[in-house]
């Protein structure tokens, strides 16, 4: 009998898109950025918050690809304070360094 336990354990694992080069990746080597269901875009750091998603790589000049593009404002369909960009690429510095610090 197929328990829901067994259905997650087979779900496939889809690769997400990165907005500022294309490039697929799976999930946990990108960056999410969400429009909330009120509106407000902000950087998920959880990967989880309810609302619209677009997803950046974690690489700095990646995101200056994005914000060069205005591709975040195209895939979350709502004008997005530059802000933001400054923040996915401080978390895409952050990321870097502790990704060359661990090996």
């Amino acid at each position: 009998m197929g328990g829901s336990s067994e259905k997650l354990a087979n779900r496939r694992k889809r690769p997400r898109r990165c907005v500022g080069c294309g490039r697929e990746e799976p999930k946990k080597g990108l960056m999410r950025v969400v429009r909330s269901p009120d509106g407000i875009v902000s950087l998920d750091v959880t990967g989880r918050a309810p609302g619209r998603g677009a997803y950046l790589c974690a690489d700095a000049e990646c995101v200056k690809k994005a914000m060069k593009k205005n591709a975040l404002a195209r895939a979350l369909k709502q004008p997005v304070d530059p802000d933001i960009y400054h923040l996915a690429e401080e978390a895409a510095i952050e990321r870097g360094k502790q990704a060359s610090a661990r090996g």
